[in-house]
């Protein structure tokens, strides 16, 4: 049986349990984590978050309320407040699975009816290509904007209303630029101005960024979180908001994710000499696990998985779904010592303490690439 024939079948307390610890355990390392304060137990939190859920299903029978819970776990739907632009895909994916528009459109692709086989990137693609198809799509106005920075690199905009935010960010999965549902403009701009990053020699087709410097957001046009080091691609224009934001040049120190993965590699070196010190130099090499002591093993996993560690989750864990803020050397060495410190032998952890994680220093000179 197929998922969205099961999803017919909605059951709240049936969603509860099968998503209910799962929804807990996400709420606690998201931005939404807030939320989870306000609650006693798991099921408190289930019971609020599938509630949420349901509001946002456009059905009847709440058939897509699983689907949205699992997306959330997954990570796909990032924060609450996305959930008012997946209620509208969703809207427009229901309104059409079942026509001959959505089976001429996607002659291919049969499995699309099957929405338990779509994340959610996919489905807004999908609901997006049937909003064009069925004629639906409507010409936007261009609301006020403020060209503020525009060099032979980059034209940058800083929109003033919600009509120009969704105007500049078509083609973005950015909540400030959403046409239905619920439009956050306003919520983010009333801290601080946001700037619609357009660059001029595009890598991709879309590349586009938002900086909400004042909500500690910079995000590509897939809503994903970008290291501020990015902008040392358009010098000029990181001059520009030098200007208005002093500390942003600490905060644009990891110039790119190839450098932030550099880091990571090299610390991992570095947690291996120290674990061979420690532990002796077969430590870390393979052999039966009943050989090594409790703390010997624990590290070894430890450093395991952080050799596993990607620029991507390092970028999520920090700046989106961690509270520290921007992904800076000083956020980026507290991860590190946590981490340490919960995982390694005291003396190792201290260690990290004094290392120094600057490109420059633990990459050498070079390191900016």
């Amino acid at each position: 049986m197929r998922f969205y024939e099961i999803l017919l079948e909605y059951n709240k307390e049936i969603t509860k349990r099968q998503f209910g610890k799962k929804l807990a355990s996400t709420v606690q390392s998201s931005p939404d984590k807030p939320i989870a304060t306000k609650f006693q137990s798991e099921d408190e939190i289930a019971e609020y978050l599938i509630s949420e859920f349901e509001k946002y299903d456009p059905t009847p029978n709440k058939q897509y309320t699983p689907w949205i819970a699992k997306e959330y776990i997954a990570r796909n739907i990032r924060r609450l407040e996305d959930l008012s632009r997946i209620k509208e895909a969703l809207k427009v994916y229901h309104q059409y699975k079942n026509t001959k528009i959505f089976k001429e459109l996607f002659p291919l692709f049969p499995q699309y009816k099957d929405i338990g086989k779509l994340d959610a990137d996919e489905l807004e693609n999908i609901a997006e290509k049937l909003d064009h198809a069925a004629g639906m799509a409507t010409t936007q106005d261009k609301g006020e904007a403020k060209e503020v920075y525009n060099d032979s690199q980059v034209r940058v905009i800083r929109p003033l209303d919600q009509q120009a935010s969704c105007y500049y960010g078509q083609g973005t999965r950015w909540c400030t630029a959403a046409t239905k549902g619920d439009n956050m403009f306003n919520a983010y701009s009333k801290h601080g101005p946001l700037f619609i990053i357009v660059p001029k020699n595009p890598k991709y087709k879309g590349e586009k960024y938002q900086l909400a410097y004042d909500s500690q957001q910079f995000m590509n046009e897939k809503d994903d979180p970008v290291l501020l080091g990015k902008l040392r691609e358009f010098p000029g224009f990181a001059k520009f908001l030098e200007s208005l934001y002093p500390d942003i040049k600490d905060n644009m120190r990891i110039p790119n994710e190839d450098v932030l993965g550099d880091i990571n590699r090299a610390i991992v070196e570095k947690s291996k000499e120290w674990q061979e010190e420690y532990f002796g130099p077969s430590a870390g090499r393979i052999t039966y696990v009943g050989d090594r002591s409790e703390e010997e093993q624990k590290m070894v996993e430890a450093v395991e998985r952080m050799e596993n560690w990607t620029p991507e989750s390092i970028i999520r864990d920090i700046t989106f779904w961690g509270e520290m803020g921007w992904l800076n050397l000083e956020n980026l060495k507290s991860l590190y010592n946590d981490y340490a410190e919960e995982n390694f032998p005291s003396s190792i952890a201290d260690k990290f303490k004094k290392l120094d994680i600057a490109p420059e220093a633990l990459l050498g000179k070079n390191s900016n690439k």
